[in-house]
């Protein structure tokens, strides 16, 4: 007996040496991360000791294109970032996470936002087949990263244009050029992956989040009276439309905890309550995203680009799903002429005046969040 327990304890992790447990660990997938931390004492120690050399190679794994990870934590709209045209993307996360190791919280920032994108990616492997049921099927590990890049994207715009109304909203223009050029970032591909991605979030935030009195009285097979249906339905039409695009402002991480968590808000009140406090500035600026998304491919168009991936969300194949088209292969081409640059952008004309809040005000294009506050 005393033999076995002495081989255990020689074969045991913690007699191991620290650089062969630190090897151990970065071949953990996050789920088994992000649970040993709250295992023991000796295992949080070893994991938030050695956090950056081990969520980097599980990011580079599981969380890719990387590049893509770092860039959703900036907010320069201009794209400049501090990889050099020297630094490969797997030195660039590593640069990055040991930035973010010099904060405090630096752990927990990269550990909430991997929390985050899995979370989303449970939510979308639901939304993205909600009008195609019969199409249903779990998604591939390429159609994950194409997901992933478009989510990254979101993420970046969101901080960069839908935080301050005063950013996306300018009389003269200047700022539409900047959310214009930062679109032309894209490839072709990438656009039509991201426009598919956006149309099926915004239906669910649509469904689930702030359906319209049209569907409401839909979902109780019209058994409700019309005021009932108004009590509950977030207006109708144009209305709706407005206040759709007013809570798809909200950063990505945001709008997922009202999908997940919608139960928690009983109430219309409760539910701008949050928005307000999420982000006061919201009712003052536009929903520059799906503008910016449609510009780019009219450009596309424009151009004569024969993109020929045009199907998307609500169907089920195309976009960031994989397409049944013969020329599937074209995806590699359409999917490498990005960032098109200043000069390439003709001047578009995008109607700009219409910004949508969460509440009519007399038939003008404004909303206010008071009438719905009841």
């Amino acid at each position: 007996m005393a033999a076995t327990n002495e081989r255990t304890k020689l074969l045991s992790l913690e007699t191991l040496p620290v650089e062969m447990q630190v090897d151990i660990a970065c071949h953990l997938d996050f789920a088994s991360f992000d649970n040993l931390l709250l295992a023991n004492t000796w295992f949080r120690t070893l994991l938030t000791g050695y956090w950056v050399s081990i969520l980097q190679k599980i990011i580079e794994r599981e969380f890719s294109p990387g590049d893509g990870f770092v860039q959703s934590f900036s907010s320069v709209p201009d794209g400049s970032s501090s990889r050099s045209t020297e630094t490969t993307k797997g030195e660039e996360l590593g640069l990055f996470l040991m930035g973010v190791a010099t904060r405090k919280d630096g752990m927990a920032i990269v550990l909430n936002f991997c929390r985050s994108v899995k979370l989303w990616e449970e939510e979308f492997q639901r939304i993205r087949f909600a009008q195609s049921p019969v199409k249903s099927r779990p998604l591939k590990e390429h159609e994950w990263e194409r997901f992933r890049r478009a989510l990254y994207f979101w993420r970046w715009f969101a901080q960069c244009f839908h935080q301050d109304g005063r950013i996306a909203w300018s009389p003269n223009g200047l700022h539409t050029h900047k959310w214009r050029v930062m679109m032309a970032r894209l490839s072709t591909a990438e656009h039509h992956e991201a426009s598919d991605m956006w149309k099926a979030i915004e239906y669910a935030v649509g469904r689930w989040v702030c359906p319209s009195v049209k569907r409401v009285r839909a979902l109780f097979d019209n058994k409700l009276s019309q005021e009932e249906a108004e009590r509950i339905g977030w207006g109708e039409y144009e209305e709706n439309r407005l206040i759709r695009g007013t809570i798809m402002r909200l950063s990505p991480e945001d709008i997922l905890h009202l999908l997940v968590y919608r139960h928690r808000y009983a109430t219309k009140a409760s539910v701008i309550q949050f928005i307000r406090l999420r982000n006061p500035r919201i009712e003052e600026g536009i929903e520059a995203f799906s503008r910016g998304i449609s510009y780019a491919q009219c450009v596309t168009k424009m151009g004569g680009n024969g993109y020929p991936f045009t199907l998307q969300f609500p169907f089920g194949y195309g976009g960031i799903l994989d397409d049944t088209h013969p020329e599937e292969e074209k995806r590699i081409t359409h999917s490498a002429d990005g960032w098109k640059g200043d000069g390439d952008l003709p001047l578009y004309p995008i109607p700009l005046s219409v910004r949508g809040r969460l509440v009519s005000n007399g038939g003008h294009d404004f909303c206010h969040l008071s009438r719905w506050a009841r």
